[in-house]
């Protein structure tokens, strides 16, 4: 027959009695040594609550943008996609998505071509993921294009990059 004082006792979890058999003692998270771990560390945060945020969220510019980016992936390959490209920067602004950076690097217009590499390039400076092999190659490529705005902007992005 059990006794009244055991009624009042919290019913253990059974991790908990798994802890106490083995003897281990359950501990705090260890915080990072050092300012440089620390900076690695709300960099690492940062980054998996910006991957978070993405797979949250609609995408850049909500439902419209989501319009405007098929109509870019639809003209890939053809005359329109200059057009497709400049109507979702004229809406939304130069896009986040790497895949829709590529598009505006493939479009050949210098003034979409130029402001993707140089949201790419604000994105090294600031420490911030590496473009993909893709986007990577395709910059390279860039570098040695024969319009001089467009291969200088490529060879600082590539510089920073680098280093």
């Amino acid at each position: 027959m059990a006794r009244s004082d055991d009624e009042d006792r919290p019913k253990r979890s059974w991790r908990e009695i798994d802890q106490m058999r083995s003897g281990a003692r359950p501990r705090d998270e260890a915080r990072p040594r050092g300012r440089w771990a620390e900076a690695q560390a709300r960099r690492a945060t940062a980054q998996y609550t910006k991957q978070l945020d993405a797979l949250f969220s609609s995408g850049q510019g909500g439902a419209r943008g989501e319009e405007l980016a098929a109509a870019m992936r639809e003209a890939h390959g053809g005359p329109d996609l200059a057009t497709a490209c400049r109507a979702y920067r004229d809406e939304v602004g130069v896009p986040d998505a790497p895949d829709l950076l590529g598009l505006f690097l493939d479009t050949g217009d210098r003034e979409l071509v130029v402001a993707a590499l140089e949201l790419l390039l604000a994105r090294a400076r600031a420490g911030e993921d590496a473009p993909s092999k893709g986007l990577r190659r395709q910059v390279e490529t860039l570098a040695q294009d024969f319009d001089a705005a467009i291969a200088d902007v490529a060879e600082e992005l590539l510089e920073a990059l680098a280093g």
